[in-house]
């Protein structure tokens, strides 16, 4: 296996993602991650431009991976970069190709990743949309490792200490455009004998309307919501979109937790028979964390059993992106 040059960098514009850390750490680059403070989107940007231009400098890259979006961050990289021989790849997460916020930018993105450059992205189908449009793609999953159970360690937010214990079901969300908030509502409604707990930032407006069952973390450390998996009777991860993968996904298949998810294409090829697959419905929620309770040993297993196979698929495709990353074609 080649090695991959000191100098390559992972730039991601934000305060943290679990995907580029993790994908950092399994290529043995550094990884550089900043959200430019606070304030106005476009005053981050410039501070963040300014402190992108001077990594760069200070490490003279041979290689870079820039998270996408924003489309900034990758403007930024590819202009910093411009008079090195420096290979570029963006991290293009799915709201590249259907966030509304980010359609925007698609073509352009796609653009100025077409020229001896690399766009690794999280499905087949979002490798054709690159192809088709002149680029290179790669198709590379967030990082699937083993996680240790720390189900029996204490939380750090004592408020959690409840759920020890009880039956839950465990739904990160973001809050985002193409998340099913309002059926998952419902869902908790019809499943009221279980504890739902949604983390992240809610919006006023819907915890307002929250059945007396659904518990919101808030903003929860990581080392919490790694005891929260570990404890979950079932993990969800729903969308809207057929295109998008999801992060909740993934962490439960690294844990090996009971996992239910909308049906939607991605989601499908993905994980097949290994979660159990719902359209995006209050009742059809509701009635599958039912079957997945009854039945939790069995759908733990099949995420044993899928996490051993990823896990072999992974690593060639790390070896590919190494290879990339030293300067070799993709095989």
């Amino acid at each position: 296996m080649s090695e991959v040059p000191d100098s390559s960098l992972f730039v991601s514009w934000i305060h943290f993602h679990g995907r580029s850390e993790g994908l950092a750490r399994a290529l043995g680059i550094r990884e550089w991650a900043s959200s430019g403070g606070v304030g106005a989107a476009w005053r981050r940007y410039i501070r963040l431009w300014g402190e992108t231009a001077r990594l760069i400098e200070e490490v003279k890259p041979r290689s870079v991976i820039v998270m996408q979006p924003p489309i900034i961050a990758l403007a930024c990289v590819l202009w910093n970069c411009r008079r090195r021989r420096t290979r570029v790849a963006g991290d293009l997460h799915t709201g590249v190709f259907d966030d509304p916020k980010w359609t925007w930018a698609t073509r352009l993105t796609l653009r100025l990743l077409r020229r001896r450059r690399l766009a690794i992205v999280t499905n087949q189908e979002l490798a054709e949309i690159v192809t088709a449009r002149g680029g290179a793609a790669l198709v590379m999953h967030d990082l699937i490792e083993e996680y240790e159970d720390t189900s029996m360690q204490a939380f750090d937010d004592s408020r959690l200490e409840f759920l020890r214990g009880k039956r839950f079901v465990l739904v990160p969300v973001a809050y985002s455009y193409d998340e099913p908030l309002q059926a998952l509502r419902d869902a908790a409604v019809l499943a009221g004998d279980v504890t739902w707990v949604f983390t992240g930032r809610a919006p006023e407006e819907f915890m307002s309307a929250a059945p007396s069952n659904m518990f919101f973390t808030g903003f929860a450390s990581r080392d919490d919501f790694m005891r929260l998996l570990s404890s979950a009777n079932v993990v969800i991860a729903a969308t809207t979109s057929e295109n998008t993968m999801q992060r909740a996904g993934y962490e439960a298949l690294c844990m090996a937790r009971p996992l239910l998810t909308t049906d939607t294409r991605v989601l499908r090829e993905y994980f097949g028979t290994a979660a159990l697959q719902v359209r995006p419905d209050g009742v059809a929620f509701s009635e599958a964390v039912g079957t997945i309770l009854e039945e939790n040993e069995l759908y733990a297993g099949r995420m044993v059993r899928l996490r051993a196979e990823k896990l072999s698929e992974q690593r060639v495709i790390l070896g590919q992106l190494r290879d990339w990353l030293d300067g070799k074609a993709i095989a």
